[in-house]
């Protein structure tokens, strides 16, 4: 899949910074595998070999031309989104709760926001829960910004809830509405 952000390059989009680890290398080109499977955790260990023994370079032996660094920030922590934006390079993508009062501003940078509480009053969750619940607000909306299929999703939710679809579903209904609106 290709991404909906606008990174100079998605051939090869490296996350890099704060959020950068071996396995966002790559990020355009997604494992087709379910999380968890042999398969994955194969191909994690894989990968987390490369990062080390390019000495944790982000770039795996991609030469400098060929390789494109984007930073994406998902601010969940209104506390700390003023530093968070700053340390954010210029050429970034930020998603941030837009029911916040305030954001810095930057003009290097793309933001998007998303109204979390409307997604989150929508499901009905009360108490603890509802954390979670803006969590797969992000999941969504980052979907469709990096075009992650959505069956992809569902498989890991399968897996990370044992099967329990009702679990799954619940949450792939705020993931699939979030990725609606984005």
């Amino acid at each position: 899949p290709s991404s909906r952000i606008p990174f100079q390059s998605t051939e090869n989009t490296v996350a890099a910074g704060k959020l950068s680890s071996p396995w966002e290398v790559g990020i355009t080109t997604l494992a087709p595998w379910p999380h968890g499977t042999k398969v994955s955790k194969h191909q994690y260990d894989r990968r987390i070999a490369e990062w080390l023994a390019s000495g944790r370079s982000p770039s795996f032996g991609a030469t400098e031309a060929e390789l494109s660094i984007a930073e994406l920030l998902v601010a969940f922590n209104q506390a700390t989104v003023y530093q968070d934006v700053q340390n954010l390079p210029s050429g970034g993508v930020c998603l941030y709760n837009a029911d916040w009062r305030s954001m810095p501003e930057r003009e290097d940078i793309t933001f998007y926001g998303i109204p979390v509480k409307q997604f989150v009053a929508a499901t009905g969750t009360k108490g603890k829960l509802r954390d979670y619940v803006a969590n797969m607000v992000y999941v969504g909306a980052l979907a469709y910004l990096l075009d992650i299929p959505l069956e992809w999703l569902d498989e890991a939710l399968d897996h990370h809830f044992k099967g329990r679809r009702k679990l799954v579903e619940s949450n792939m209904r705020v993931i699939q509405a979030a990725y609606n609106w984005s």
